[in-house]
């Protein structure tokens, strides 16, 4: 009996420790770069919030009808992803969801959006549905044209240098403050609104600590 509790604690902090939980500014970059439109990231981030918790290993159930929910985005068993095999609308198997890599539950999800839009999830439904949505400005700015170009001129950069500022950061960035190139065949990254790389200019760690 005490080799049973002593091994069912241990799978339950191993499964802890390695249950990645997503800060918000994390999951906001992770879903923009992912294709996610930037009027839907207030949304997401507040559904996100209510049904996992950020939480990319989050499984909830059994619901009444014997499925689960897997994932961050708590994507239902019955519909879209199969248990121990590839199956349902999303063609996936429902443990692929429970990875720190959500690429595949963000794929799942369009689907799901697709079909329902955010009233799919009893999460949105309850707790963001007309109701006042986090903030996240300060992660995800994407920065018009002109509105780039009038940020550069209150920091006093020469207006015949303007045009090559834009079209830098146009080209680099589509002017997405909280771009990340990971890339770079050398390990470095490229950040920002410029892709200043990590090599030369950055001091990595610091960084991605202050990021998240």
């Amino acid at each position: 009996m005490k080799f049973l509790i002593a091994a069912i604690l241990f799978v339950a902090i191993f499964a802890n420790i390695n249950a990645k939980i997503y800060s918000k500014c994390e999951l906001v970059r992770t879903l923009y770069n992912s294709g996610i439109p930037q009027s839907q990231l207030r949304d997401w981030a507040c559904l996100v919030q209510h049904e996992s918790s950020y939480n990319s290993k989050a499984k909830g159930g059994p619901n009444k009808n014997g499925s689960y929910d897997y994932g961050i985005f708590q994507i239902n068993s019955k519909y879209w992803c199969g248990i121990g095999k590839v199956g349902g609308d999303c063609n996936l198997n429902c443990n692929s969801l429970l990875t720190d890599d959500i690429s595949d539950d963000i794929r799942c999800a369009k689907i799901i959006y697709k079909r329902h839009n955010f009233s799919a999830w009893y999460g949105w439904v309850n707790h963001c549905k007309g109701k006042a949505l986090p903030s996240i400005s300060e992660y995800a700015r994407v920065f018009t044209n002109c509105q780039f170009v009038q940020a550069l001129s209150r920091v006093r950069i020469p207006k015949g240098d303007l045009p090559t500022w834009a079209c830098i950061a146009q080209h680099e960035s589509n002017y997405n403050t909280s771009a990340v190139n990971n890339f770079n065949t050398d390990g470095s990254k490229d950040f920002g609104i410029f892709q200043i790389n990590s090599r030369y200019w950055l001091k990595l760690d610091l960084l991605e600590t202050t990021a998240t």
